[in-house]
C-alpha cells in the first residue's frame, strides 16, 4: 500500500509529459478528420504522431494504437522529424506502462535525431523523457547529471517551457535523496520559468502546487502538505473542471487526511478526486484512486467495500501498474474477514478452529500474500522493496500461525523483525554521525583557533628581535644622541610592553575560554550518554508496567472477549507511548506537556471507538502545566481507564453525550475531574467489579494522589495528585 504514495507522486511526473489540456478532445477530432484526407505517407505520420501524444492525455490504449501505426509507415517515411517524434511518443508511452528501461533507449535514438536535425526543443524534451526513466530507475544521481547537462543547452527564454520539466525532475529525484531544500528551490524554479513560458496558466501551476504538497506529504509534515494541496485546487477556473491535475490534487488531500486517521474527510476527498478523474478518462489515474478508497474502507474495517473497490480498480486498468498493492489490500481485506468470527479453540487442528468460510479467506489471505512477497523477492532492488513493503512480513506470519503453520509464521516474523532493526539501525547510524559530525566540526574549529594564537605569539616573538636589533643599531649610529636615544627608547618599549602585556591577557582569557568550551563539550558528551542510559531505563520500566496491566487484565478478564482484551490493552499502551511522543516532540526531553497530551490520548481513544464519533463529545479545560513522565505515564493510564468505561457503558444504544476533563493547580498540587452526563454509575453494583477502577486507585497511589467517585446522578470522578514521586 505504501506504493500507492509513490505512484501518486510518479503520476505527477507523467503529467508534466502533456501540459497543454484545455482543448484536447476538440484537437483530436480534428486531426482524426485529417487523416480522412487523401495525404501522403509524410503528412499521415505526422497526423498519428500527433494523435498518439494527444491521446496519451486521455486514453493511453488509444495512444499505443496509433503509435503502432506510425511503426508500419516508417519504412516508407523518410523525414528525420516524424522518425524522431515516433521515439520520443514511444518513449513516453513506456514511462507510463512502467518500462523505463525501453524508455531511456528509445528516448536515446530520438535524442540522436533531433541534434542530428538541429531541433533543440525536441532535443530537451527527450532528454527530460530520459532523465525521469533513470529517476524511476532510482538512479538519482545520474538523472540529476542528465538533467544539469541538458540545462546547459537550454539559455534562451525560448526553451522556458524545457528549463521548467527539467528543473522539475531535479525536484524528483531531490525528493528521492531526501533533500527537501534542492527539491522545493527547483520546483520554485520550475513555477518561475512556467510563469515566463506560453503555458503560463492555472492548471500548470496547479500541478507545481501538487509537487510542493507531496514533497510535505514525505517528509510527513502534514498541515504545509494540506494547505498548498488545498491552495492549488483554490486556483480560479479550476473549481468545476474536470482534469488530470485537479484529480490528483483531490488525491493528495485524500491522502493526507487517510496518514491523519481523519477517514471522514479522506473518504470525502476521493470520491471527488474518482469523478474528477472520469472526464479525461486517464485510466491510470483512476485505478489508483479506486485503489485508495479501497484503503480507506480497509482502515474503516469496511472490508467487503474495500475489496469491491479493489476489483473495480483491476477492471479499469488493464495496464495492472498496482498489482503488489492490490494484492496487499485483499489479503488484509481476508485475513480481517476471517478473524470476524469467535476466538480459536487451541485444543482442536486448524481445520477445526474456523468454519469454512473462514478458513477459505485465510487461504486466499496466505495466496495474495505470497503473491506480494514473491514479487518483493524477484525485484531488482530487493532490499528497497523490502522497506517499501516491510509491513507484509508481519502480516503473512499473522496468516500462517492462524493457519497452523506456525514455523513459517516464525520465519516471517524473524525477518519482519531483521528488516525493522535494518531500518532503526539506519536510523541510529546516521543520528549517531550526525553528532559525530557536529563534535569533529567543533574540535577542528578549537585546533584553528589554537593555530591562529601560535601564529600571533610567534609574530610578537619576531617583533621583540627586531625591536632589540633596532635598539643596538641605534646605540652604535651615535654617540652624542645616546642620552635622548635611550630615553626615547624606553617611553617606546613601555608603550610596547604595555601592549605584548594586553595581548597576553587576551590570549591567556581565549586559552581559558577554550578551556572551558573544551569542559562544556566533554560534559555534553557526558549528558548524552547519561541521557541514553535513561532512555534505556525508561523504556525498561514501561515494559513492566506493560507487563503488569496485562497480568492484571488476565486475571480479571476471563469475561471478557479476545477483541476487547487486545482493545483494551492497546489503549493502555498508547497512552503511555503519546507520553514519549509528547517529550519527543517538545524541547524539553523530561517534561510532558499535559494539554497536548490530553488532546493526543482523547483523540487516540475516540478513534478506538470510531462507531460513536459522532454522538459523543469531549472538552479538555486544562492551562499550561508541565508534569514529569513518572507522573504523566500513571495520570495517562488513569484517564484512559475512566474514560474507556464511559464509551463502554455511559451511553447506551445510540445515545448522545459528552465526556469532560477538567485539570486545575491547587497550591502544589493538582485537581482532575472527568464526568460525563451519561446514565450514571451505580457504586454498589459496579465499583467491586470494575478492574479499571481497581487500577485507577492503585495508579493514583504512585502518584501521591487520592481517587473519589462524586456522589451524583451523573458519573464524576476526581483525582488529586502531585507532580512528583517518592
Amino acid at each position: 500500500m505504501q506504493n500507492l504514495k509513490k505512484n501518486i507522486f510518479n503520476l505527477l511526473g507523467f503529467l508534466f509529459f502533456n501540459l497543454i489540456f484545455s482543448q484536447e478532445i476538440k484537437k483530436i477530432d480534428s486531426l482524426e478528420i485529417e487523416i480522412l484526407k487523401k495525404q501522403n505517407v509524410s503528412s499521415l505520420v505526422n497526423n498519428y504522431n500527433q494523435l498518439t501524444r494527444e491521446y496519451l492525455k486521455v486514453d493511453i490504449q488509444k495512444s499505443i494504437e496509433y503509435n503502432n501505426k506510425v511503426w508500419k509507415l516508417l519504412k516508407k517515411d523518410v523525414e528525420d522529424k516524424n522518425k524522431s517524434d515516433f521515439y520520443r511518443n514511444k518513449a513516453t508511452i513506456e514511462i507510463m506502462t512502467e518500462k523505463p528501461e525501453l524508455c531511456i533507449e528509445d528516448s536515446k535514438i530520438a535524442a540522436k535525431i533531433y541534434l542530428k536535425i538541429k531541433d533543440t526543443i525536441g532535443y530537451l524534451n527527450t532528454m527530460y523523457d530520459q532523465a525521469y526513466a533513470t529517476a524511476y530507475l532510482n538512479k538519482f544521481k545520474e538523472s540529476i547529471e542528465l538533467a544539469k547537462n541538458s540545462l546547459k543547452l537550454s539559455k534562451s527564454d525560448k526553451f522556458s517551457t524545457q528549463i521548467a520539466k527539467l528543473n522539475h525532475v531535479l525536484c524528483i529525484n531531490y525528493i528521492n535523496l531526501y533533500e527537501t531544500k534542492n527539491a522545493l528551490y527547483h520546483i520554485k524554479k520550475s513555477i518561475y520559468f512556467y510563469r515566463k513560458s506560453k503555458m503560463d496558466n492555472n492548471l500548470v501551476i496547479l500541478n507545481c502546487y501538487n509537487e510542493i504538497s507531496n514533497i510535505y506529504l514525505k517528509t510527513k509534515q502534514f498541515d504545509k502538505a494540506l494547505e498548498y494541496a488545498k491552495f492549488g485546487v483554490k486556483l480560479r477556473g479550476l473549481d468545476d473542471l474536470n482534469n488530470n491535475q485537479v484529480s490528483v490534487a483531490y488525491t493528495l488531500i485524500s491522502n493526507i487526511y487517510t496518514e491523519l486517521k481523519d477517514y471522514k474527510n479522506a473518504l470525502f476527498y476521493i470520491k471527488i478526486a474518482i469523478r474528477k478523474s472520469q472526464r479525461p478518462n486517464n485510466k491510470y489515474l483512476i485505478a489508483q484512486n479506486i485503489n485508495l478508497l479501497a484503503v480507506i474502507y480497509l482502515k474503516q474495517k469496511k472490508y467487503d467495500l474495500s475489496i469491491e473497490n479493489v476489483k473495480k480498480a483491476i477492471a479499469v486498468s488493464k495496464i495492472n501498474m498496482f498489482e503488489t498493492d492490490e494484492n496487499q489490500i485483499l489479503g488484509n481485506c481476508y485475513y480481517a474477514k476471517s478473524q470476524l468470527q469467535k476466538a480459536p479453540d487451541l485444543n482442536k487442528s486448524v481445520s477445526n478452529q474456523f468454519d469454512n468460510e473462514s478458513l477459505n479467506y485465510l487461504k486466499k489471505a496466505q495466496e495474495l500474500q505470497k503473491k506480494v512477497i514473491d514479487t518483493i523477492e524477484n525485484s531488482k532492488d530487493k532490499e528497497r522493496e523490502r522497506i517499501v513493503y516491510s509491513s507484509i512480513y508481519e502480516e503473512i506470519a499473522k496468516t500462517e500461525n492462524a493457519l497452523g503453520n506456525y514455523k513459517k509464521a516464525y520465519e516471517y516474523s524473524l525477518l519482519n523483525k531483521e528488516i525493522n532493526d535494518k531500518i532503526l539501525n539506519e536510523e541510529k547510524t546516521n543520528r549517531i554521525n550526525e553528532l559525530q559530525t557536529s563534535f569533529e566540526v567543533s574540535e577542528k574549529e578549537i585546533a584553528l583557533k589554537n593555530s591562529l594564537f601560535e601564529k600571533q605569539k610567534k609574530d610578537i616573538e619576531i617583533q621583540k628581535q627586531n625591536n632589540y636589533i633596532t635598539k643596538i643599531s641605534t646605540i652604535l649610529l651615535t654617540t652624542i644622541l645616546i642620552a635622548l636615544i635611550l630615553i626615547a627608547i624606553y617611553f617606546v618599549n613601555k608603550k610596547k610592553n604595555n601592549q605584548l602585556q594586553s595581548k597576553n591577557i587576551i590570549i591567556e582569557k581565549t586559552n581559558s575560554e577554550l578551556s572551558q568550551s573544551k569542559i562544556k563539550l566533554e560534559k555534553l558528551v557526558s549528558e548524552k550518554d547519561v541521557l541514553l542510559k535513561e532512555i534505556h531505563h525508561r523504556v525498561k520500566n514501561n515494559l513492566q508496567i506493560i507487563i503488569s496491566l496485562l497480568n492484571i487484565q488476565s486475571r480479571s478478564g476471563k469475561n471478557i472477549s479476545t477483541d476487547e482484551f487486545i482493545e483494551r490493552s492497546l489503549t493502555r499502551i498508547t497512552s503511555m507511548s503519546l507520553v514519549h511522543q509528547n517529550l519527543y516532540q517538545n524541547e524539553n526531553v523530561d517534561k510532558v506537556d499535559l494539554s497536548k497530551y490530553l488532546h493526543n490520548l482523547t483523540q487516540s481513544i475516540t478513534h478506538s471507538f470510531s462507531e460513536t464519533q459522532d454522538r459523543i463529545k469531549v472538552n479538555i479545560s486544562c492551562d499550561k502545566i508541565f508534569l514529569l513522565i513518572e507522573t504523566a505515564i500513571p495520570l495517562g493510564l488513569m484517564i484512559n481507564e475512566l474514560m474507556y468505561n464511559m464509551y463502554k457503558h455511559a451511553f447506551p444504544g445510540n445515545t448522545v453525550g459528552i465526556i469532560k476533563i477538567e485539570i486545575e493547580k491547587e497550591n502544589d498540587n493538582y485537581l482532575l475531574i472527568i464526568k460525563d452526563n451519561g446514565v450514571g454509575f451505580d457504586d454498589e453494583k459496579d465499583s467491586g467489579k470494575s478492574t479499571g477502577l481497581k487500577l485507577v486507585k492503585l495508579l493514583s497511589s504512585q502518584i501521591n494522589g487520592t481517587f473519589e467517585k462524586i456522589k451524583s446522578e451523573k458519573t464524576e470522578f476526581q483525582i488529586r495528585f502531585s507532580n512528583f514521586t517518592n
